[in-house]
């Protein structure tokens, strides 16, 4: 990760002077890729993430935008089930998550891709924090297949968010 992308538990100060559209989007993950200190993980790693996220949505609240959080491989909510099962533990907190099903694909399940992408789909329909999901399907081979494994999941997204325009291309496509 870039060190412009703005993480959970960065020092207000980072933040932008001025955001754009109501949302600020903060990745859940560490500067780089590669093994984190083992002291991130277990309940010590889910207590300062959790506070980290409280003060992160005070602060957004205080400015009068969203707090949005994409999950990443890198981060506390490395996967689908993690994310499902903070989200339900959270609540409605104000705090909106940004998906990224692509991004979540490790190389040992890229030959299987379509059928966890379908499955990742099928766990986080119904999710009550998911507000977007971002669109990289297009990165890949197969991305129409892609996008059609994903189908229920950007239907049910009240945002959809694209790198590239012809991302939204595959959804017509799909």
């Amino acid at each position: 990760m870039g060190r412009d992308k703005l993480k959970i538990g960065d020092p207000v100060s980072s933040w932008p002077e001025e955001i754009i559209g109501g949302r600020l989007v903060a990745v859940c993950g560490w500067a780089a890729p590669g093994e984190p200190d083992p002291s991130r993980w277990g309940q010590a790693g889910w207590d300062r993430f959790e506070r980290q996220v409280l003060e992160a949505s005070e602060e957004a609240g205080r400015r009068g935008v969203e707090l949005w959080i994409l999950p990443s491989v890198h981060g506390m909510l490395s996967d689908a089930i993690s994310t499902v099962s903070w989200a339900r533990r959270t609540g409605n907190t104000g705090v909106r998550l940004l998906i990224d099903p692509v991004g979540w694909l490790t190389d040992s399940m890229m030959p299987d891709r379509e059928d966890h992408l379908r499955r990742l789909t099928e766990l986080m329909v119904g999710c009550p924090l998911v507000g977007g999901v971002l669109l990289r399907a297009g990165e890949l081979p197969d991305g129409e297949a892609l996008v059609r494994a994903m189908r229920g999941l950007t239907d049910a997204a009240g945002v959809l968010v694209a790198l590239d325009e012809a991302e939204f291309g595959l959804l017509d496509r799909a």
